[in-house]
């Protein structure tokens, strides 16, 4: 039996979890990524907040900077009345709205290769690409899959996966 998530894989992933908590702009996400809350490591000394990229603890000044700004949960009966600045969000938007602010084409030289690459590459594409380009610039990468459900499209379309959803291999 294999690990899942892979072993190696550990830090890059709770590292898109601390990106994804700032494109999301939940309070609750962040306090988890930088409070030492259930970001996803059982065990604290795993966690982003407690470790530096290095395997070393951070220095306390940069913890307690962390912790203040928004690792500090509410306690007992607080309301937590943290606001979140959803900056990351408009700034992946933004990225992929410079990027692909107009639909592009793709063209072959053979009739019915492009008249079944039109089918595929329909209006919805350009949505596709957008949406792609904006979760890249939120977590670091994204792929597209190709998906085919017959109950829904009579041929295969691309369906965007977050960069956290899927292994690549080279």
């Amino acid at each position: 039996k294999s690990q899942w998530p892979p072993a190696n894989l550990t830090n890059i992933l709770m590292t898109m979890r601390e990106w994804d908590a700032w494109y999301q702009g939940r309070a609750d996400l962040l306090q988890s990524a930088y409070g030492g809350g259930s970001s996803g490591a059982s065990d604290p000394a795993q966690q982003s907040f407690y470790q530096s990229d290095t395997g070393r603890f951070q220095a306390a000044i940069n913890r307690t900077f962390r912790r203040w700004f928004v690792g500090e949960p509410a306690r007992g009966n607080e309301r937590n009345e943290k606001i979140v600045v959803p900056i990351a969000a408009e700034l992946a938007q933004t990225s992929a709205d410079l990027l692909f602010s107009d639909p592009f084409t793709a063209t072959v030289t053979d009739k019915a290769t492009q008249g079944r690459l039109d089918q595929i590459l329909d209006e919805d594409f350009h949505t596709t690409i957008a949406e792609g380009g904006e979760m890249c610039a939120a977590l670091g990468g994204v792929y597209l899959v190709v998906a085919w459900d017959p109950s829904l499209l009579d041929h295969p379309f691309p369906v965007v996966k977050n960069a956290d959803h899927a292994i690549p291999e080279f």
